[in-house]
């Protein structure tokens, strides 16, 4: 289990429905750098800048 989905879990007991979706829908909708990177390299693209990362789960 990752950290976003504690988090997810423990406001949704603690009654935080709001925060409880965002942690919830936030781990479908980021890219993995890694494969944010392969994506730029496949296009083209020179420069890839990150805005910000979010927590994923490690594997392996």
């Amino acid at each position: 289990m990752n950290i976003v989905s504690m988090m997810e879990g423990f406001t949704k007991r603690s009654g935080n429905d709001l925060i409880s979706k965002i942690l919830f829908d936030v781990q479908d909708y980021h890219t993995d750098p890694v494969d944010a990177a392969k994506a730029a390299n496949e296009a083209g693209v020179k420069h890839l800048i990150f805005y910000h990362l979010a927590l994923h789960q490690q594997t392996g």
